[in-house]
């Protein structure tokens, strides 16, 4: 039980209609209702996320509470701040937004060793301290006989995801050049928690204390830019990812200098100003922040202070 607005009693008063789990335009955890924002049909594109208390639509993105309460209900901001009252502190269940139970415990790929002198090579050619990526980030090493669950993960460099200090997934980096695919992940049913739903290098950044930190899309651009540095794991970021960063007073965006980065980039600025986070995007030459010359990385690194 947690106690949150009662959008269930909320939007009953307002007379909009109400979809949840089970129905085919709502998942695990929302509530969906018509959106006052979208023009032409209205669909059931609102959602509300009963865990963290937000409002999202599937077409038009982040929308305060404040302002949704308002557009919903046709009142000033003055009626909206009533109505949040008067619908506040209900208890109220989702049980089906926890996470969902391992099914077998955490654990890595076979072999995994410390890095060894031609993943140190690889990473020292990209510029990035390979004794700080083992010592500070917890870097290791796949082998040989790299397996875990029939996934083949040799030859790669593993990378420890941490949560308030707890290892919760992993994800492994090739550094041959010879794989298809550069990353793999751990397997869902082993993770602790899903890697998409927390940013890589959080912890490091709030140890340090920095109130405004840097969002990139890859570890290895984390281990370049130093603690401050966050990683969604992707081009592609999650509400729960946009969220954790409503921690920060203010974020600067580095995606990849790539035609997805630039996407992902303007979408996660204009998320984060929905949700009142203060976001400005940083545009470079290199391919990704990970291959930004020292003195560039310095640069960045002076925004952060």
């Amino acid at each position: 039980m947690k106690r949150s607005l009662d959008i269930y009693s909320l939007l009953h008063h307002l007379g909009k209609p109400i979809i949840t789990e089970g129905h085919k335009h709502a998942r695990p955890g929302w509530v969906q209702t018509t959106c006052p924002f979208c023009a032409g049909n209205p669909g059931y594109h609102l959602g509300y996320n009963l865990q963290d208390g937000f409002f999202n639509c599937w077409r038009c993105g982040f929308h305060k509470t404040i302002d949704t309460i308002q557009a919903l209900a046709g009142v000033n901001r003055e009626g909206a701040i009533e109505l949040l009252k008067r619908f506040s502190g209900t208890a109220v269940s989702f049980p089906s937004t926890k996470e969902t139970p391992q099914k077998e415990p955490f654990r890595y790929p076979s072999g995994v060793k410390p890095l060894g002198p031609k993943a140190r090579k690889f990473l020292e050619k990209r510029g990035i301290d390979s004794s700080e990526a083992a010592d500070l980030w917890g870097a290791l090493e796949t082998g040989p006989t790299s397996y875990l669950d029939g996934v083949d993960y040799r030859f790669r460099i593993l990378i420890p995801i941490t949560l308030e200090g707890q290892v919760v997934s992993f994800t492994a980096r090739d550094w041959t050049g010879k794989a298809k695919v550069r990353y793999k992940a751990c397997p869902a049913h082993l993770e602790i928690v899903n890697r998409k739903k927390i940013l890589y290098g959080e912890d490091k950044a709030r140890a340090a204390g920095f109130s405004r930190v840097v969002v990139v899309e890859g570890p290895l651009d984390v281990w370049k830019l130093g603690p401050g540095a966050v990683a969604t794991l992707g081009a592609s970021f999650s509400p729960a990812q946009v969220l954790r960063l409503r921690r920060f007073k203010s974020v600067l965006v580095m995606m990849d200098n790539d035609p997805a980065g630039h996407i992902a980039a303007t979408r996660l600025c204009e998320k984060l100003s929905a949700i009142g986070v203060p976001a400005q995007r940083i545009r470079y030459d290199a391919p990704d922040p990970g291959s930004l010359p020292d003195s560039e990385v310095a640069d960045v690194r002076k925004l952060l202070k």
